[in-house]
């Protein structure tokens, strides 16, 4: 059986491949250096329709997988087949011609996004950004920061879904207010407690959820919140020429407990706020009596991250960098070297004891 039919986005000039540039926001050719925008212009579309298999390939049913969770495809550049993990990867790059490759099966129909994000910061950025935490962090592992792993810096696309959402609800809340008067012989204290109730309506505009279900990636994606969806782009493959990115595994169905349980919180903050701007002293935690989403639009969207990883073998532990790839905002957990923290440790022992030592030969 013949593997489906992928893309990688040709230059109309020249033939070379099309791949986004994260500076000028445009696919640039990698030999002519002809740009283009995103979505590109008629003539710079690839030659096959990407919404459409090849003629000799079997209808793509996600990517034709394996039972063993692998999946064959095609390479447009040379025709290679190309084995891939088939679970949530969406793009690969060919073994053979070293082209990137989207796997057009994986984004296609009911995992289509809706959206994307096009990363902003560029690769130099993210590396600057590295390279000046770990200067912070003197304990730092040094394999953790070494070339060879600065060279394994990826920009990955992670998959979310993006919420609009009219709530009403009714909520109760204790607030008290306290006044101070001053006698002459004496200081009198008032103080009143009020039972607060409250039935509103409010909105909540692009709320982003991970619809992954591996817990490195929430925690990485959480970390380095919030994004602007205001910037989204109407989804095209191209964006993704040149990155990794990863298909969501999780419906919105699977997460409508999670999406109920966050849009609870959200209310009873907001609620909490607007109590105290009726002049109380203090608000209670404000509790939803009842709650109930009215009308939401739900988008599935694709949001760009740098990531630098480092598996520890001996415990079984993936530390991480993370740079939000539209933001720059930045977080990481890094590995500790106990041969540098028992050196600064020594370090200031000694320092300590010589500093004790000259003290009191000083006195004596």
């Amino acid at each position: 059986m013949s593997a489906p039919t992928n893309q990688t986005s040709r230059c109309p000039n020249c033939g070379g491949v099309l791949v986004f540039d994260i500076g000028c926001g445009l696919l640039v050719c990698d030999q002519c250096g002809s740009a283009f925008e995103v979505p590109a212009e008629k003539g710079s579309q690839p030659a096959a329709d990407a919404s459409q298999p090849a003629a000799d390939a079997q209808p793509p049913i996600q990517g034709a997988p394996t039972p063993e969770g692998m999946g064959v495809y095609r390479c447009d550049s040379c025709g290679a087949d190309i084995v891939a993990e088939s679970r949530t990867g969406i793009t690969v790059r060919c073994h053979y011609c070293h082209n990137p490759v989207v796997l057009i099966p994986e984004i296609s129909g009911q995992y289509q996004p809706d959206a994307i994000v096009p990363f902003t910061v560029t690769r130099e950025q993210a590396i600057a950004s590295f390279e000046r935490y770990t200067a912070r962090h003197h304990f730092t592992r040094r394999t953790f920061y070494d070339e060879a792993n600065i060279d394994r810096l990826t920009g990955v696309y992670l998959p979310y879904f993006a919420i609009d959402a009219y709530l009403e609800g009714e909520f109760v809340a204790q607030g008290d207010r306290r006044r101070t008067r001053s006698g002459v012989n004496e200081t009198i204290v008032e103080h009143n407690i009020y039972s607060l109730r409250r039935h509103t309506s409010f909105f909540i505009d692009d709320y982003a959820i991970e619809a992954l279900s591996q817990a490195l990636a929430q925690t990485i994606v959480t970390s380095v919140q919030p994004f602007d969806l205001t910037k989204l782009s109407s989804f095209d493959y191209r964006y993704l020429v040149g990155f990794q990115a990863e298909r969501r595994d999780l419906s919105s169905s699977d997460l409508e407990g999670r999406i109920g349980s966050d849009f609870r919180d959200v209310a009873q903050r907001l609620m909490v706020r607007y109590f105290k701007t009726l002049n109380y002293t203090t608000v209670t935690t404000a509790e939803a009596q009842w709650l109930k989403i009215t009308s939401e639009e739900r988008k599935y969207v694709l949001l760009p991250i740098w990531l630098f990883t480092y598996l520890d073998r001996a415990k079984d532990k993936t530390y991480y960098y993370a740079v939000n790839g539209q933001t720059g905002e930045a977080s990481g957990i890094l590995p500790i070297s106990p041969v540098r923290a028992a050196l600064a440790t020594s370090t200031l022992l000694l320092g300590g004891w010589a500093a004790i030592l000259g003290t009191l030969w000083a006195v004596g």
